[in-house]
């Protein structure tokens, strides 16, 4: 009734926008922290509306306020927020350092709201899944660290799949918290899959395409292993490295089902995979749609023919920002029931003082950074994302995330920075005493989307300088692709994963970065744009570029 209820709400005060959004900022996020050392700082006992909060309060980064959150987790109260910090969660940093945002009982209540809503709107277009079998981030490891004092340091997919477990019947949520335990990737989806196989599926949730698609070639890899599990009730394999990290708990809910064990045989003969053939009752599938996953997307769009898409929520460990109302659609309408929004114009990003953007003040067509006040204790905070308005619902924007601002690049959650790119060549540098004298990362596709790293080892080559060369630079791109994993954790555990392939060196020269600035240049990007750039989240720029060697750090 709660979560129909929030959704009801959603659209009834969705001709409200400024006043609900004035109300939200006032009552839930200003005065409930007046006490706070930050409220005191900035004097929010003189903030009387939304325009005096814009003038009065800082534009901030994560970096600008590391220092209140290292206090807070020293177990200081007061700080950011007068509410007690119930956990933090723990995401990428922009610079080598994770983030580590503050969870209070506000933002829990903030992110549930849209939460519900989202819900609401899948189970009306869907109502199998109300009552029906669903799995959702199944893959998440569950690692948990704690501050001294016992406070919990997790991912959110950690925390929100702890406190909703128990919600679930085994018939509605066949996949066990003990899952988690498996610390192989291509273990913990076979696994899945095989627990999975033994009843029906009505949706199914993976936050990144990359993990669904990694999960639907296991799948395809394995069915004969599959087959045999479902015919005899054991696991279908008996290697080593796989029944090792197995935990025990797990093989209880093995069962022997040979007429399912047929009908799977059946349903993968003569042709490509189709998850609608393993489950004929699946309907849904939830996860990231939007244009930077398109190279995972793309090529997971087969596995789901004949079952309905939505993306999922767009969201941060800081904030919920759009909520997906239909399906086959990327982004959705801004969370503003949640946290008060604010939006940087793309022309004024790089700005030293950029002006903002209420909510109620955006146009149609245009691009913007979200700048968000939640009940966590962050105020006016910068996300780093770049969204577009794609329309309105009522007064609400529509809106679809494009791209991490700046130069950073995030094809599956990793949020590769410039900083990380260039740290990673110094320390390449440090460590194996090689150095090219130009480097560019970029997104490439494929099977297995990567990363290329466009590399000008000597101003001017010929063939036989590669031949001569070609050992040191593949040392050096193996090097470089370590270093970048040690300084990005999301980076290295996506590429240890399988939802990145191998990083990939492409020898241009001097000749082959110049065609790039050419290229760059018709795009009207500024001398200053260009200048010492490292990293590039455009696809495929090689494409456009004489590439005179291919090398694999694998």
């Amino acid at each position: 009734m709660l979560v129909s209820l929030e959704s009801e709400r959603f659209f009834r005060q969705c001709s409200e926008l400024e006043s609900v959004q004035s109300a939200l900022l006032l009552n839930d996020m200003v005065r409930q922290n007046l006490a706070s050392e930050y409220g005191r700082r900035h004097e929010f006992d003189s903030i009387k509306n939304a325009g005096d909060f814009r003038r009065k309060i800082p534009l901030v980064t994560y970096e600008d306020i590391r220092a209140d959150v290292d206090r807070m987790i020293l177990v200081e109260s007061n700080v950011l927020t007068t509410e007690r910090v119930l956990a933090f969660f723990k995401t990428s940093g922009s610079l080598a350092a994770p983030k580590l945002i503050p969870v209070t009982p506000s933002l829990i209540r903030e992110k549930t709201r849209a939460f519900g809503v989202f819900w609401q709107e899948v189970y009306k277009a869907h109502p199998a899944l109300k009552t029906g079998c669903m799995v959702a981030n199944f893959t998440d490891s569950g690692q948990m660290d704690r501050t001294q004092s016992g406070v919990e340091i997790l991912s959110e997919a950690t925390f929100w799949g702890r406190r909703t477990h128990g919600m679930h019947s085994r018939e509605r949520w066949p996949i066990p918290r003990e899952l988690r335990l498996i610390a192989d990737h291509g273990h913990r989806h076979y696994a899945a899959a095989r627990l999975m196989l033994q009843g029906p599926l009505h949706g199914i949730m993976c936050l990144n395409p990359s993990t669904l698609l990694m999960f639907c070639r296991v799948i395809e890899s394995s069915i004969g292993q599959l087959v045999d599990g479902l015919n005899h009730g054991d696991w279908g394999r008996d290697d080593g490295e796989f029944m090792a990290e197995l935990p025990a708990g797990l093989h209880a809910r093995l069962k022997i089902d040979k007429e399912r064990a047929k009908d799977l045989a059946g349903a993968v003969g003569g042709g490509s995979l189709k998850l609608k053939r393993l489950w004929p009752a699946l309907e849904q599938a939830i996860c990231w749609c939007s244009r930077i996953v398109q190279p995972y997307y793309r090529q997971l769009s087969p596995y789901l023919a004949g079952v309905s898409e939505r993306d999922y929520i767009t969201q941060s460990s800081e904030c919920i920002m759009a909520i997906p109302l239909e399906d086959g659609a990327s982004g959705g309408a801004l969370a503003y029931q949640s946290h008060f929004f604010e939006f940087i114009p793309e022309t004024e990003i790089e700005s030293e003082n950029p002006e903002t953007r209420f909510a109620w003040e955006l146009e149609q067509g245009e691009s913007y950074e979200p700048v968000v006040t939640t009940g966590g204790g962050l105020y006016r905070y910068r996300t780093g994302d770049c969204v577009q308005v794609n329309g309105f619902l009522a007064q609400v924007p529509v809106i679809e995330f494009l791209c991490r601002t700046g130069r950073t690049s995030s094809i599956t959650g990793e949020k590769l920075t410039e900083f990380q790119v260039s740290e990673a060549a110094r320390r390449t540098r440090e460590s194996c005493g090689l150095a090219p004298r130009e480097i560019l990362c970029f997104p490439r596709s494929g099977r297995l989307p990567h990363y290329g790293v466009l590399l000008n080892w000597m101003d001017e080559y010929a063939a036989e300088d590669i031949a001569v060369h070609r050992q040191e630079i593949r040392r050096w791109i193996k090097e470089f692709d370590s270093q970048l994993s040690c300084i990005n954790s999301e980076y290295g555990d996506k590429c240890a994963s399988g939802r990145l392939g191998a990083l990939t060196g492409l020898v241009a020269g001097a000749r082959g970065f110049e065609e790039y600035r050419r290229l760059r240049q018709s795009f009207a990007v500024s001398d200053a744009q260009r200048k010492n750039e490292m990293l590039n989240a455009g696809l495929d720029l090689d494409r456009s570029i004489e590439i005179m060697d291919i090398i694999h750090a694998g």
